[in-house]
């Protein structure tokens, strides 16, 4: 009687131990989809995938726009577009400052699913000057981590650099 006892005590603590392991992994993997600012695969789908308050993006002029979030967590478009022609070249400067959290700008391929490059972060600010595009859809992204941030940025498609 001793030894039932015994084993049925080892198989609870057993199963307690299994759906401890259980719930972590899920929770694990829960965090890892609210939290995409190094999830290149997410960042560079065609979906966005945020959550942002006081977000303001208005034009300044031609291939110039103005910038503002409260406060940004995950990636979000600001520019979508697409190369019908060869020889097609994308310049695209930014002057941002970061108020609070994490934050950067970067270049995808959404056709293919790529993030091409990080134009901007916080410690970076790497324009693009004649950066020669391939045939297909491409998108700049703003991607954060409780972001509050101010700026703005030109961007320009041309046929010849």
């Amino acid at each position: 009687m001793k030894m039932n006892k015994k084993r049925a005590c080892e198989g609870t603590v057993l199963g307690i131990a299994l759906a401890f392991v259980l719930v972590l992994i899920t929770y694990l993997q829960y965090l890892s989809k609210h939290n995409i600012y190094d999830n290149e695969k997410m960042i560079s789908s065609k979906k966005d995938y945020y959550s942002t308050t006081e977000f303001q993006i208005f034009p300044l002029g031609e291939n110039h726009w103005n910038i503002s979030v409260g406060k940004l967590s995950g990636a979000i478009t600001l520019q979508s577009f697409s190369i019908s022609e060869s020889d097609t070249f994308i310049s695209f400067s930014t002057n941002m400052e970061v108020l609070e959290g994490k934050f950067k700008m970067v270049l995808v391929d959404t056709d293919h699913g790529i993030l091409l490059k990080t134009i901007f972060d916080d410690e970076n600010n790497v324009p693009l000057n004649d950066c020669k595009l391939a045939y297909g859809n491409y998108a700049i992204k703003a991607v954060g981590i409780k972001a509050k941030i101010e700026g703005d940025f030109t961007f320009v498609l041309s046929d010849d650099n």
